[in-house]
């Protein structure tokens, strides 16, 4: 209700007639997108990304596992498998329920998700710290959330 008195006052002159309406809001739309404002609108305008995704493919993601080693290559791989944000996986936001992990994410509905479990997980003994300055310090050229973004 808010935001259609915000959109009803934003639309200058006020439409006469609901045939002058689609015109109207044409002209606030494009200045919204002018303002950089476009996701005041159903149809997602262009929005600037903080940070582009570096996903790897399988057998990329793999390899890093193998050159990470050890407890960080496992915990990459867990993320590449989950599709997990590190700190998902490193807070033990996750759980094993019937033949699925279920993810407790928080912030917003969506982010509570059961996924397939593609290989048996282990909660780490490294923390997340630990695990995101092996991953700069290894010179692979992967950051930590790029496990996520290459659910295999």
């Amino acid at each position: 209700m808010r935001d259609s008195r915000i959109g009803a006052n934003a639309v200058t002159p006020p439409p006469a007639t609901l045939a002058d309406l689609r015109a109207a809001l044409l002209r606030y739309r494009a200045d919204c997108e002018a303002a950089n404002r476009g996701a005041m609108f159903n149809e997602g305008l262009p929005e600037p990304v903080k940070r582009p995704k570096h996903p790897q493919n399988p057998e990329r993601g793999l390899a890093i596992r193998q050159a990470l080693g050890g407890a960080i290559g496992d915990a990459w791989w867990a993320l590449c498998c989950t599709g997990m944000l590190p700190d998902e996986f490193f807070s033990g936001k996750w759980a094993v329920e019937d033949g699925r992990v279920h993810v407790k994410g928080t912030k917003r509905e969506a982010r509570d998700r059961c996924v397939p479990l593609l290989r048996e997980l282990q909660p780490s003994t490294m923390t997340k710290q630990q695990f995101e300055r092996a991953v700069r310090e290894s010179g692979l050229g992967v950051r930590p959330k790029d496990g996520r973004d290459s659910l295999v």
